[in-house]
């Protein structure tokens, strides 16, 4: 949604497209996946990890337990990330004048919110409140889960009426959504329980507690690094897929709090920065933008190493705070 606005801005207002100043479209990327993981139903990852969880040790994540964990360090990754890129652009030769204009007389174009706009709006933030508040007032062995609650939004959808004739929604546009992610989803989560039931995450975390000789913040520190490295090179839903039980087979053998951990993972997964095909928002701004890969790389670097620093830090002193009965 948010990439045709910059595209727009720099290509057909009389603005001199530099490949320099295409950089910042690889910045919509980035912040794209570091929202990606402030909910469970954000990214594939999140719900693979919720349901892999499940699986494994019988603990059922939250809406709430999970933003808990992962809002602070998309927070602190925006944060980051505007400073960094600030400070990038102060750099570029653009006519500072000019865009504010544009933007002023795209923001008299689309003239006051309707009545429909309003409408969908609430009913995504009941959605979302119900989601976060679901454990308070369904209880913990209620059959209201987020699932639940997601279901009936996109229901309330078919049934609310967008004006006097039509619904919000009707099966038509049932018929556009890309099916194919729901099957990039069960794949991942029957890959990932596949490595389990198999015996080879257990082979693999066994071979990969030879880490175990260095300290766990050393051993956070690496294991995030590899996950975040690879995670450039494949879909992050692979990526979460084949290291979410092997580094759940290896925190279990080695008796560390495997939650925390596979949090950690998950998230490391997401926030791919240097490559077109480590996430769906890289590879649109790299085909859309014509962006190059030397300067997605130049411009993901950063980000990759603050990355890496703050999961390790949430991982090892926050993480298990937030999620103290979760062990």
């Amino acid at each position: 949604m948010v990439f045709p606005f910059p595209l727009s801005l720099l290509s057909d207002n009389g603005i001199k497209v530099k490949q320099s100043l295409k950089s910042c479209f690889t910045r919509v990327a980035f912040s794209s996946s570091i929202g990606s993981i402030t909910t469970l139903i954000a990214s594939p990852p999140n719900l693979m990890y919720a349901e892999i969880v499940h699986e494994l040790f019988d603990k059922t994540i939250t809406f709430g337990a999970w933003s808990s964990v992962a809002a602070p360090l998309a927070i602190t990754m925006l944060m980051i990330s505007i400073i960094y890129f600030t400070s990038q652009v102060r750099k570029e030769q653009i006519d500072e004048m000019l865009i504010k204009k544009i933007i002023v007389a795209e923001q008299e174009k689309l003239g006051k919110i309707t009545g429909e706009q309003k409408a969908s709006l609430i009913i995504l933030l009941v959605i979302l409140v119900l989601m976060f508040a679901a454990p308070y007032w369904a209880g913990g062995d209620s059959y209201v889960e987020t699932a639940v609650i997601a279901i009936l939004g996109g229901v309330s959808l078919f049934v609310i009426p967008k004006n006097r004739t039509e619904k919000f929604l009707d099966w038509s546009d049932v018929q556009k959504v890309p099916l194919g992610v729901l099957f990039i989803l069960g794949a991942g989560i029957s890959l990932s329980l596949a490595f389990t039931t198999s015996g080879l995450a257990d082979y693999l975390g066994t071979k990969l507690s030879v880490l175990s000789i260095l300290p766990f913040p050393a051993i956070v520190i690496i294991i995030v690094s590899i996950t975040m490295i690879i995670g450039n090179t494949m879909s992050n839903t692979a990526t979460a897929a084949i290291f979410i039980p092997v580094v759940a087979s290896m925190a279990a053998i080695n008796q560390w709090p495997p939650l925390p951990f596979l949090a950690a993972i998950t998230l490391s997964s997401s926030l791919a920065f240097l490559l077109p095909m480590g996430t769906p928002p890289n590879a649109l701004v790299y085909e859309k933008g014509k962006i190059q890969i030397k300067d997605m790389i130049k411009n993901g670097i950063v980000l990759t190493v603050f990355a890496i620093i703050m999961i390790s830090v949430f991982t090892i002193f926050l993480y298990p705070l937030l999620l103290p009965g979760i062990t």
